[in-house]
């Protein structure tokens, strides 16, 4: 889309009749060429506001000058493409570059979690004894379940405290809906 868009602009030709009191700034915008490339082909310097009679230039010079830019022109649009595209797309890298980054950025969360796997790990295992001698296998996985089943429960309770605990907050205090008449007058009179 580009490319076509500086293929618009090299094929367009502009008639023009310079006369003696238009600045450069009135034959950039007639001949669509930015101010200061009609400057630097003038070779001058010369601010936007400079008529042509300032200059002191005939109008043969500002004519090649505008020709001169009219032969360059493919180049000088597509030098703005290039450079945008290289703009882009070094982005690009970069972006990418920096997301596949974001992987190795969670290693202290994750040295966090083999420290807290190792505590769990070195809890003393003990062996389960009857007192009377009369515990069966289905008793041992009976209690192991119910301390299994009361930590899961205290942990879903934990987090749904995280989850539901809020300020308390009015409502209709902070929409200000139940602004009674008598309030702005006691603000006022508090002040």
């Amino acid at each position: 889309m580009l490319a076509l868009f500086a293929f618009g602009f090299a094929s367009e030709q502009i008639n023009l009749e310079i006369k003696p009191n238009m600045t450069l700034q009135q034959i950039s915008n007639e001949t669509h060429i930015p101010v200061k490339k009609i400057i630097n082909l003038l070779d001058g310097d010369y601010s936007k506001e400079t008529t042509v009679v300032e200059t002191g230039l005939t109008n043969d010079a500002i004519e090649k000058a505008i020709e001169k830019y009219n032969s360059i022109k493919i180049h000088y649009y597509w030098s703005i493409v290039a450079v945008g595209m290289v703009i882009v797309f070094l982005s690009l890298i970069l972006i990418g570059f920096i997301i596949g980054l974001l992987e190795h950025l969670n290693i202290i969360d994750k040295v966090k979690e083999k420290k807290a796997d190792a505590k769990k790990s070195k809890t003393k295992i003990k062996k389960i004894t009857p007192i009377d001698g009369n515990l069966s296998n289905d008793a041992i996985v009976a209690v192991v379940t119910a301390i299994y089943l009361h930590e899961l429960e205290v942990e879903e309770k934990n987090k749904m405290n995280l989850t539901w605990k809020r300020q308390p907050l009015s409502m209709w205090r902070s929409s200000n809906i139940a602004n009674l008449p008598n309030s702005s007058f006691y603000k006022l009179r508090r002040r």
